[in-house]
């Protein structure tokens, strides 16, 4: 894993394609190969420069079924929203909000994910997946959100911003 920040819109292209291939094969529910890292892209293209967004994930290499943690900096009060794509380079969920946590109002500055009632563990197969962590200046409709977010896109109304970071996930 490693940390990341928002990136300017010429270098999120290259990052994609250069990550691309790293993503293993398997059974998704995105549209095709690739088709999280062209979610990622775009998300992260469309995002405003005004509010920046940093997202680290810990440890730096883990294995199937292990603990993470989420650490997400704003420079402004938003509302988070952290998403997965598999590391079948495919699949997207979101993670936070949640059912367990719904607390997602961030009055900027730093905060860590899971909290103490909920825990985040990788869940294969072993390959690198990545988090997007959006923070819209609005709250979003979380039933549009998870509509989206199963036809593999990433849903947000008004302005937000937003980080990736990759998570490298090796076998248990």
């Amino acid at each position: 894993m490693q940390n990341a920040k928002s990136f300017p819109a010429a270098a999120l292209l290259l990052a994609a394609l250069a990550i691309g291939g790293c993503a293993t094969s398997g059974s998704g529910s995105g549209a095709g190969a690739g088709a999280g890292l062209e979610t990622a892209d775009s998300v992260l293209r469309s995002a405003r420069a005004a509010n920046t967004v940093n997202l680290v994930l810990t440890p730096a290499e883990l294995r199937t079924g292990e603990q993470l943690r989420a650490d997400i900096h704003t420079d402004a009060p938003g509302y988070l929203y952290l998403y997965q794509i598999g590391t079948d380079g495919r699949s997207l969920d979101l993670v936070f909000p949640n059912a367990v946590d719904g607390a997602n109002y961030l009055a900027g500055g730093h905060t860590s994910l899971p909290r103490p009632n909920w825990r985040m563990r990788t869940r294969g197969p072993a390959g690198v997946g990545y988090f997007i962590a959006v923070v819209a200046d609005q709250p979003q409709d979380l039933l549009a959100i998870q509509a989206a977010t199963r036809e593999g896109r990433i849903q947000t109304q008004g302005p937000y911003a937003a980080a990736m970071a990759m998570l490298r996930e090796t076998q248990p």
